[in-house]
């Protein structure tokens, strides 16, 4: 019974990702690029990473975060839509790092961000997979 509530606890959150990451039309600004605006440089959360650093493409896309988590170890978050993290909508991800600096771990799911102060910062909630273990993570991008 438990074995057969994880499949579909996996297979709700592949779908899921999946539908509301590809079906929603990418028309929506990038986060500025323009330098007199400011954007999230950093995190902090309840999540992987726990305190980690922003990284943009060449065109303003936010594509990953990188950092060091609770577990002692290091964490790394890429997200799949070729225009990076969007705000309002749910955008799929994949993640790799450690526990303990050697434990290895690999990680996906969804992030929904909201938008606060303006556009530059972020509350951002995650729904995913540890492995197979599902999770809920909490996260401010500042």
């Amino acid at each position: 019974m438990l074995k057969r509530m994880m499949v579909v606890l996996v297979a709700l959150v592949f779908v899921f990702g999946a539908v509301f990451t590809f079906a929603q039309g990418s028309d929506e600004k990038p986060f500025p690029v323009v330098e007199s605006i400011a954007r999230p440089t950093s995190m902090v959360g309840f999540s992987l990473p726990t305190f980690g650093t922003i990284h943009y493409d060449d065109e303003g896309n936010l594509k990953s975060v990188t950092g060091f988590n609770i577990g002692l170890g290091f964490s790394a978050r890429h997200f799949l839509p070729a225009d990076g993290l969007r705000a309002n909508r749910f955008n799929a991800f994949w993640g790799w790092g450690t526990f303990l600096l050697i434990i290895p771990y690999v990680e996906f799911g969804v992030s929904y961000p909201f938008e606060i102060a303006q556009g530059t910062q972020y509350f951002v909630i995650d729904l995913g997979l540890l492995y197979i273990t599902p999770f809920i993570q909490l996260s401010i991008y500042y």
